[in-house]
């Protein structure tokens, strides 16, 4: 499920750069991504199959920049409205008491909101002072003149983002909401097909702070990092057999259906990509001449080619 709804937020937002793509090639960028950042350290490998896959369909740098920072800002908010939902739940359980559960979540969704809303201001600050600087007659560098205008052009792709349809933003946040909820909620599905019932509120902080804790080792696929916080966290309430075959499962869910499904993805990618490497490569100049072609004489042996 978690495919199908980044998969669908991802076609809205290039839609909303005027980039029309088919749902299933969206589906199988998606998944070559995910193989690519499970496979490699710290997840960096799928930033790079990303930039390729785009660049390979004649993509702009600029907007995928764009595409990115987008998707950061609605990772995070998403986020946090999960966070806040869990704490309300596990505040209603604990306590009983909904407005003081209600009012965290809702302090924690308003301090996201003005941290936006000043990041905007402080974006369109720079992107003046910037403009400002590109037309002051000095000597600036070409590397930062480059960057300068890669800057303001990708501040233009996140303007025309943001200058959809209500509706539009609404169902991408939607779906990013979605897609965040599949994703961390694989883990109370796993304990509850073990036939143990637990608080989802609780399974979704278990599984984010392993999440993070997979991040700063720095393995692919989170390895050792996640294992250890999971096998912590559900110490105080599950066996050690149960919590073992609750992160077999969990693995076989998160982390090897990506490699089996997102693997034969970014191989067809791959060799899609080599293919048309290799078609433009043997496309002929329209100003060169074929190999071993010889120049054209005239009768008193003059070259009449230019």
């Amino acid at each position: 499920m978690k495919w199908i709804f980044n998969a669908l937020r991802c076609q809205m937002l290039l839609r909303a750069n005027g980039l029309d793509f088919k749902y299933r090639e969206v589906l199988k960028m998606i998944w070559a991504f995910d193989f690519a950042s499970e496979s490699s350290p710290g997840g960096v490998g799928g930033p790079i199959a990303g930039f390729a896959m785009l660049r390979a369909r004649q993509v702009p740098s600029t907007v995928i920049s764009s595409l990115v920072l987008l998707i950061l800002l609605l990772d995070m908010v998403a986020i946090t409205c999960l966070l806040s939902w869990a704490l309300t739940e596990s505040t209603l359980v604990t306590t009983g008491n909904f407005y003081g559960a209600m009012t965290k979540a809702l302090m924690a969704l308003i301090a996201v909101l003005v941290a936006l809303e000043c990041m905007f201001r402080f974006r369109h600050r720079i992107i003046r002072a910037l403009r400002n600087r590109l037309h002051t007659p000095s000597r600036l560098g070409p590397w930062f003149r480059a960057t300068a205008k890669a800057l303001l052009r990708t501040g233009r792709a996140l303007e025309k983002t943001r200058g959809q349809p209500p509706s539009r933003l609404a169902m991408i946040f939607l779906a990013s909401l979605g897609y965040w909820a599949c994703r961390l909620s694989a883990l109370y599905f796993v304990i509850l097909a073990l036939g143990f019932n637990t608080a989802w509120a609780d399974a979704l902080f278990i599984q984010f702070v392993a999440g993070i804790s997979g991040m700063l080792l720095g393995l692919p696929g989170g390895y050792v990092g996640a294992d250890i916080a999971i096998t912590t966290l559900l110490i105080p309430a599950l066996e050690i057999k149960t919590i073992a075959a609750a992160l077999l499962l969990w693995r076989l869910l998160t982390f090897h259906l990506t490699l089996a499904v997102g693997g034969l993805a970014f191989a067809l990618e791959m060799f899609k990509m080599s293919r048309d490497e290799a078609v433009q490569a043997h496309i002929p100049h329209p100003d060169s001449k074929p190999a071993g072609a010889r120049p054209l004489r005239g009768p008193h042996g003059v070259d009449t080619a230019d």
